[in-house]
């Protein structure tokens, strides 16, 4: 409904050398398999954003988090958008030069699920209460898609995954749990 061409997945940039050939990898974003999923085609990554914003293509970003590693000079184009609007957790990245920035929880304050390296869906709990206004970020989206004007009906994380679960074949079978 806001006519969204461009799906870009974007956060911190890798550490090759935190990898080992166990357990860890050198992508310290928990739900880059998760994001790519439920962008549903390709996405483009930082690179593909910085050349997006360079050569003009964009009006308006709408980003979730506040991670993207961009050069000063796309964080400079970004700023000059006709909107940017940033739903984060901390005030940096995209956040400090955004029109509009949401306020969201962390992951420790928010109820919902992530899936890692291997396709596995785990489950997240609060473990701490939600600070001041901030809200979950499938909440401060959903509130927002419904002041641009879209039907968005979902009461909780739980719903939010019922919905994957229909719209995403990788995540037939999956469980939300208990």
């Amino acid at each position: 409904f806001l006519g969204i061409t461009r799906l870009y997945v974007v956060g911190k940039r890798p550490v090759p050398e935190r990898a080992d050939r166990i357990l860890r990898v050198a992508d310290v974003n928990p739900n880059s398999r998760g994001a790519t999923l439920a962008a549903q085609s390709p996405a483009g990554n930082a690179a593909a954003l910085e050349e997006d914003l360079a050569a003009g293509r964009l009006r308006g970003l709408l980003v979730l988090g506040a991670e993207a590693p961009l050069a000063q000079d796309a964080l400079a184009r970004a700023r000059a958008l006709e909107a940017l609007v940033v739903i984060a957790t901390h005030d940096r990245g995209l956040a400090t030069v955004a029109q509009v920035a949401l306020p969201a929880a962390s992951w420790a304050e928010a109820e919902g699920t992530i899936t890692n390296k291997d396709g596995r869906v785990q489950r997240l709990r609060a473990a701490l209460p939600l600070p001041g206004r901030a809200l979950p970020a499938w909440e401060v989206a959903a509130r927002l898609a419904r002041k641009l004007g879209a039907s968005v009906e979902v009461e909780d994380a739980r719903a939010i995954f019922a919905q994957m679960l229909q719209s995403i074949t990788a995540y037939k079978g999956a469980s939300f749990g208990h």
